[in-house]
């Protein structure tokens, strides 16, 4: 990178300062209105009714709503056995936080550090 060619936004003429913070201003909105968007069409598909009756009948039998959200979220529920980062995603969503550690310990159902060591046949030499 040549630092001769790096123009500071300050150092600029005042035109081309405002024509610069306007298109920055521009793409910002932009940004902002395409993040609504999907926001919006995330929660239409969360909040939309599932078709598959044997789903729907063990949301209900749950108590969850029998809707596509609830239906992600038994789902993740179920994986989060054996998927570390769900797991994590799925405390967090509850408004917890755990340690690296204690996912591990969760997941795993025994301690997060483990010490292999092997039989070399030399440990039988001192018995």
């Amino acid at each position: 990178m040549n630092d001769n060619n790096l123009v500071g936004i300050h150092t600029r003429e005042p035109t081309e300062f405002k024509a610069l913070s306007a298109k920055g201003g521009k793409n910002s909105g932009k940004a902002r209105r395409r993040k609504r968007d999907l926001r919006k069409l995330l929660e239409q598909v969360l909040s939309a009714s599932i078709t598959d009756e044997a789903a729907r009948t063990e949301l209900q039998a749950l108590g969850i709503d029998d809707t596509q959200g609830g239906l992600m979220l038994l789902k993740a529920v179920h994986e989060a056995g054996d998927n570390p980062a769900m797991l994590r995603t799925i405390v967090e969503l509850a408004g917890y936080t755990l340690t690296r550690q204690e996912v591990k310990q969760t997941v795993k159902g025994e301690p997060a550090v483990h010490i292999y060591l092997p039989d070399n046949g030399r440990d039988s030499k001192h018995e």
